[in-house]
């Protein structure tokens, strides 16, 4: 009997993580790629993934990676 609920329960983990690979493609994602002073990227970052309808973004969250990364400029 708890072999069963624990498969139950795997199961269900299971599910719910390809349910969030699904969901998660569909929603608006920030990121912020770091350039070089020739243009190149040298590193890029997701910062925020939002909602159905909004992502929320503070610029610490943007200008963090870049300063990390010594970026010379940013998309």
């Amino acid at each position: 009997m708890e072999n069963a609920k624990a498969i139950t329960i795997l199961a269900a983990l299971e599910l719910g993580k390809r349910a969030m690979g699904f969901f998660n493609e569909s929603l608006p994602v920030c990121m912020v790629l770091s350039l070089n002073v020739r243009k190149q990227l040298i590193h890029k970052e997701i910062v925020s993934i939002g909602t159905l309808t909004e992502t929320l973004i503070h610029p610490r969250e943007v200008f963090e990676p870049a300063i990390r990364h010594v970026a010379d400029s940013i998309i």
